[in-house]
Formats: structure tokens, C-alpha cells, sequence
């Protein structure tokens, strides 16, 4: 089982009503529900039937910072401040999974694509072909500036110059490309990988798992 709880608890102690909450669970929503089966086992055994009772004694188990969450998701003149308190906890942990699952998938999905745009050559491809070429290959997913710089810094030296101050759209650039190789006769023997790209695509990664920390503590 986990540790991290994004909910951080005070430890659980006996009360006067040998009421004992353990540690509140919040890994999984699986967890999360078990905690509150035997939070409700131990208010059967202490006789503790209110819905403000049951609410107080899981609000004492808690630090500030969730406290108030608490208390701006459950309206303090709520009847069943309780009830509303266990369905916002289960919603907080249930979203929580969702996001931690968006992001890994998009970490994920943006690696390989990654990959994929790394080993993708301009050699003997017309810019238009290349282009397709890596749209085909995940480059669709990236925002445009980067599929741009991506496409453009893999041309010949002599083209990259020509078309770098040209505000095309990016389609329209590679067919204006497509002209300007047949004008210079050019190979495309000269073309550099796009390592520095690479670096601001890595980064936006790094951050995208500073997001999943988040929903990991």
C-alpha cells in the first residue's frame, strides 16, 4: 500500500468513546471506500449515529490545509455534512486517478512520438513528402510551432534560410521548400538533426511530471 496521502492526517489515536480512524486512505478509490467501512464499523460500536457527530470526529483527524478544502466543498449549514464530506473525498480521490491517468498517458504518448520524429531522415524526400512524413509518424499531436521547427531545421542549409522569415502556413511553406530544392538542385546531403527542439519537447515532458506529482502526494 502507499504511503502518500493527498489528504495528510494527523496519526490516529483512541478517543474518549474508543473510537479508533486509522490514517485516512486515499491512494485508491478502492482504499478510500475501505476506510470509511471501518470508519462506520467503529461509530456502530460507539453508538454514534448523527450525521454532525460522524462528520466532527473524521474533521478532528485532519490538518489545515484539508480542513479547508473540506469545509469550502460541504456547506456548513448542510444536514448531512457527513454524507456530503465522504461523497466530495471519494470525487476528490476518483479525480485525482483521472488526471494521474491523462498525464501519464500523455507523457507517454509525447515520448514516443519523440522517438519516432528523432529517427525520420529528409534524405531523399521532397520538404512537402517530409512533412507528411512526420505527420504520419505522431508529429500531429505536437503544437504547430514545434512540428514547424522540427520540419525546418532538418532542411538544406540554403532552404532553411530562404523560408525562415516567410510567415506560411506550414504547408504552404513546404511546397514553396519543394520549389526552392529544385532551384538550388539541392540533395538534401546537408540537414541537422533537431537536438535543441528535442530539448524544449524533453522539457515540456519534465513539467508534465511535476503535474503528476501533484496527484502522486
Amino acid at each position: 500500500m502507499e504511503e502518500d496521502c493527498v489528504f495528510p492526517v494527523q496519526e490516529a489515536e483512541k478517543d474518549p468513546k474508543n473510537i479508533f480512524l486509522p490514517s485516512f486512505w486515499d491512494n485508491n478509490e478502492r482504499f478510500t471506500k475501505m476506510w470509511f467501512t471501518i470508519a462506520e464499523e467503529e461509530f456502530a460500536k460507539a453508538n454514534i449515529v448523527t450525521e454532525q457527530e460522524k462528520f466532527d470526529r473524521v474533521m478532528a483527524g485532519f490538518d489545515q490545509s484539508t480542513l479547508e478544502l473540506i469545509r469550502a466543498a460541504v456547506p456548513s449549514e448542510s444536514e448531512i455534512p457527513y454524507t456530503e464530506m465522504r461523497r466530495f473525498l471519494l470525487w476528490k480521490v476518483k479525480n485525482n486517478r483521472r488526471k494521474r491517468t491523462n498525464i501519464t498517458f500523455e507523457i507517454e504518448r509525447r515520448r514516443n512520438v519523440i522517438r519516432k520524429l528523432r529517427s525520420i531522415t529528409i534524405l531523399g524526400k521532397s520538404p512537402t513528402e517530409f512533412l507528411q512524413q512526420l505527420i504520419r509518424a505522431g508529429g500531429h499531436i505536437l503544437e504547430e510551432h514545434y512540428l514547424r521547427a522540427i520540419w525546418q531545421v532538418r532542411l538544406p542549409r540554403k532552404i532553411r534560410i530562404s523560408i525562415r522569415h516567410l510567415d506560411l502556413p506550414l504547408e504552404e511553406l513546404a511546397r514553396h521548400a519543394d520549389r526552392l530544392m529544385r532551384v538550388f538542385n539541392d540533395d538534401c546531403a546537408e540537414c541537422e538533426h533537431f537536438d535543441n527542439i528535442a530539448r524544449s519537447l524533453y522539457q515540456e515532458l519534465w513539467e508534465l511530471r511535476m503535474r503528476l506529482r501533484q496527484y502522486e502526494n
